[in-house]
């Protein structure tokens, strides 16, 4: 019968750590309208961070120094690891178009900008193409750099 007060505690507490990282993710998600999936990373951090203190102080310590000293190492882990997550990760994506963090390399066939009209097919195996039989280009530039000259606009520096 015991039992019972224990289970609440736990479904109590366990259910607030699930409604803080709730509030966190609805919170920057609706500041930076960026996702941030280490929320729970950063709350874990907290959590080792009060362990750690807990573990550097000495034994026979008052309940009542303990608890806030936790609190406190906990408050600042989770404050140096998520400011240096919004230094490093966010502040470089404010300024950048909607789906950057998602947009494919630029290396990659989807993003080129060349591609305005339809590819040219690729000969089938069976035929022998008029380009195969003919000598190699003695020229040192490089094969694609015929397509990026060709461009009217100057590309801007970096």
């Amino acid at each position: 019968m015991h039992e019972l007060p224990q289970q609440l505690a736990n479904g109590l507490i366990l259910g607030a750590m699930y409604g803080l990282i709730a509030i966190g993710y609805t919170m920057v998600y609706g500041i930076v309208q960026l996702i941030n999936f280490a929320h729970g990373e950063i709350f874990m951090i907290g959590g080792f961070g009060a362990y750690t203190v807990w573990t550097l102080l000495p034994d026979g310590s008052s309940l009542a120094a303990v608890i806030p000293l936790m609190i406190l190492g906990g408050i600042l882990c989770s404050v140096l690891v998520g400011t240096a997550a919004e230094r490093f990760a966010y502040r470089p994506l404010r300024g950048a178009p909607r789906l950057a963090p998602s947009s494919p390399p630029s290396g990659s066939p989807s993003s080129s900008s060349n591609s305005s009209g339809p590819s040219t097919p690729t000969p089938s195996p069976t035929s022998p193409s008029p380009s195969s039989t003919a000598t190699p280009s003695t020229s040192s530039a490089p094969p694609c750099s015929a397509a990026t000259s060709s461009s009217s606009s100057p590309r801007p520096s970096a």
